[in-house]
């Protein structure tokens, strides 16, 4: 039992306004649309409509709109920008006029606008399934990269103090991604997929991922951290940063102090949040109250909302009573326990060793094939029993956290498996429970362990063959200081010794039961032998962010990987042919159905009764035949989408075999090969480099 949390400010409800509109989730924005209408919220609806509360405006979509965002790109008033299930509009209200209108494959998930990296003009940034759109007032493509993943969320954050913002991305690769210009700057390796990402100032950045955790980091260094136990819908900040507010789709929402995370509010709502509006501050206003936002519910609610201090008339001598009566109750179970450990029918029961120590061990256990890698723990004395394990640590479990109980004949000693899903490094918090078989109360050891990030790999001979994929690159380093980074990042690393001035060492994949093999020499080349395409870059990264390597060319032979990109860039041809062809019929009978239309109207004004009735039987025949071409069209370019995620994802991957400019001069040559569809080019670009 714990006492109630209170807070210093309360959130409450000032005014409340309908929209008569449903609202679609991540599609609310507050803005000013022309320059004599006031500020208002405009959202997406589910009917496919742009509207806004202070204006007529009504902008018809013909797709799902996923997000929208407005900005001032070289005006006085806020140009709208919409983002659907398969192209991003911008337009200008004020003036009734479409900007331009562009198609995304896969559709837009997110948009963020501002000035990015050394660019002059504003850019629109879009994040969609795979890859980000930096596009200008024109519509023209100033910034593309691909991100491996789909993308929940941008944000534009100056990271590290150079007065130039950097690009925030948040994607399902559990990882929060900054992009510098071109170049991929700084990777934060999370435990679930970041949904939400939110800039404070002085590089400082709030964060939120699927599996309810929030938290703040500056540059790389995270300020705080909390546990929640639904997802973050949103985040927004307040009053210059010092505030963050967090708000859930089921209605939950506080307020936290972005600096220490504590809570400041929080209150609940009876209806589901399709998004947050925080009003701007006005002239001269200072401190944290009054702060005022709104909150926009999918069935069409505005409620503006204001938090305050709190002015609840509470008796102090009650609530002071209520944490003694609380305090009494922890205390008499205390002495209960005690009571009962104390007890005449308990002098007989045995005891710990109060000198007992855990041991604890991470090995690679290679009695089993494939190897297992293992926690062991022994208990020294060995006169009691392990009764169960609690082990938590970030990106190891899915949860977080695990707890293990020996089903059948606990002893003094356990071995857990272990299978981190990610090459991650970690330090594993381990709680091991002890105690005797007849025990009812126990004993907890509490220890740390920490897992080098390739844990998941151990040595193995040469009978093995050798894989196939390659890749090759040189370093100004001696094989030397290659051992040592093998020595510090692989848990079980037996045999990484320089001989002869070149090291040789191979090691077995205990998630893929395959080879990884690398060799260095005297001359600096270094080649890692593995089939795994996703490993090579992981390792490539590590080993140049230890030896601190800017710039690295690299060329790779993957054959695996070169026939599974022959095989898209055939497919690609032949469904860009049929999406050209389709496209020219469909015109064909879009005019067609036009000149029918026309003409069974002019016979219909003539009293040509039997010729329009003609004219009006081709139409519906001809509307038979475009439903079905339409049916064709959107199967076909599913099926190009899903082609080019594949690629994007092989992209993201080959970007990662090389580090600063050369990954940059990669991805923009894969996508000048896309944009004139050399597709033939593609599988010499992604693994040899330009």
């Amino acid at each position: 039992m714990m006492a109630e949390e209170r807070t210093d400010y309360e959130i409450g409800a000032v005014n409340s306004m309908p929209f008569s509109h449903r609202i679609n989730p991540f599609c609310v924005a507050m803005g000013q649309l022309d320059e004599e209408t006031p500020f208002g919220v405009i959202a997406g609806t589910a009917t496919n409509k742009v509207v806004c509360n202070r204006t007529e405006m009504m902008l018809n979509m013909s797709e799902t709109i996923r997000c929208i965002a407005i900005a001032r790109i070289n005006t006085l008033y806020d140009i709208l920008i919409v983002g659907t299930s398969s192209q991003i509009l911008v337009y200008d209200a004020h003036l009734n006029t479409t900007l331009f209108q562009k198609d995304v494959p896969d559709g837009v998930n997110c948009i963020v606008v501002g000035k990015y990296s050394d660019i002059e003009e504003p850019l629109i940034i879009c994040g969609g399934n795979y890859a980000l759109w930096g596009l200008d007032i024109t519509g023209k493509d100033q910034f593309w990269t691909v991100t491996g993943d789909k993308v929940h969320t941008l944000d534009l954050c100056d990271f590290d103090d150079d007065q130039e913002n950097e690009l925030l991305i948040g994607s399902d690769s559990f990882d929060i991604r900054v992009f510098k210009r071109d170049q991929m700057f700084v990777e934060i390796s999370e435990t679930d997929s970041v949904v939400c990402l939110k800039t404070i100032g002085n590089g400082s950045f709030a964060y939120a991922l699927r599996s309810g955790s929030l938290g703040v980091y500056k540059y790389m260094k995270r300020g705080w951290k909390v546990k929640t136990k639904n997802s973050v819908f949103q985040l927004e900040t307040a009053r210059n940063g010092e505030a963050i507010i967090c708000a859930w789709s089921n209605g939950k929402i506080e307020v936290r102090d972005s600096k220490t995370g504590g809570l400041l509010a929080k209150t609940s709502t009876n209806y589901e949040i399709a998004g947050i509006i925080v009003m701007p501050l006005e002239n001269g206003e200072a401190g944290l109250v009054p702060m005022d936002f709104a909150a926009v519910s999918t069935n069409g609610n505005i409620v503006q909302l204001s938090m305050n201090t709190s002015n609840k008339q509470r008796d102090e001598k009650a609530a002071e009573l209520h944490d003694f009566g609380v305090r009494k109750h922890q205390i008499m179970v205390e002495l209960k326990n005690y009571e009962q450990s104390s007890a005449p029918d308990r002098e007989a029961e045995q005891q710990i060793d109060i000198n007992s120590t855990i041991n604890t061990e991470m090995t690679i256990n290679t009695e089993f094939m494939p190897p297992v890698f293992q926690l062991q723990q022994s208990l020294s004395p060995d006169n009691s029993v392990i009764r169960a394990v609690v082990l938590s640590g970030e990106s190891i479990f899915p949860n977080e956290a695990h707890v293990e109980h020996p089903n059948h004949n606990p002893s003094s000693r356990i071995d857990i498996d272990l299978c981190p899903e990610k090459d991650v490094a970690v330090n594993l918090n381990i709680k091991t429970i002890v105690g005797f078989p007849t025990s009812t109360q126990f004993t907890v050891f509490e220890t740390e362990a920490y897992l080098p990030k390739f844990s998941m790999y151990a040595p193995c001979s040469d009978k093995l063959p050798d894989p196939k994929g390659r890749v090759e690159f040189l370093l100004k380093e001696k094989p030397e200081k290659i051992a040592y980074w093998i020595q510090d990042n692989f848990l079980n690393h037996e045999g990484a010794e320089v001989k002869d001035e070149e090291l040789n060492i191979r090691f077995l994949d205990i998630r893929q039961t395959s080879v990884l093999k690398i060799h260095a020499n005297k001359e600096g080349k270094v080649e890692i032998w593995t089939e795994d395409l996703g490993l090579a870059g992981n390792l490539i990264q590590a080993i140049a962010e230890a030896l601190q390597v800017d710039v690295l060319k690299s060329k790779a032979e993957f054959p695996a990987v070169a026939e599974e990109v022959n095989e898209i860039a055939n497919q690609l041809q032949d469904l860009y042919a049929i999406n050209e062809k389709l496209s020219t019929e469909w015109a064909e009978k879009s005019s067609i159905v036009r000149q029918c239309v026309l003409r069974a109207e002019d016979y219909l004004m003539t009293n040509q009764l039997k010729l329009a009735r003609k004219h009006y039987v081709k139409l519906m025949q001809l509307n038979d035949a475009m439903v079905i071409d339409w049916k064709v069209r959107k199967n076909n370019k599913e099926r190009l989408w899903a082609m080019l995620r594949k690629l994007h994802k092989i992209m993201d991957k080959s970007a990662r075999l090389r580090v600063g400019e050369p990954a940059t001069q990669l991805v923009a040559a894969c996508r000048e090969a896309l944009r004139n569809q050399n597709f033939a080019i593609l599988p010499k670009i992604l693994l040899h480099g330009v």
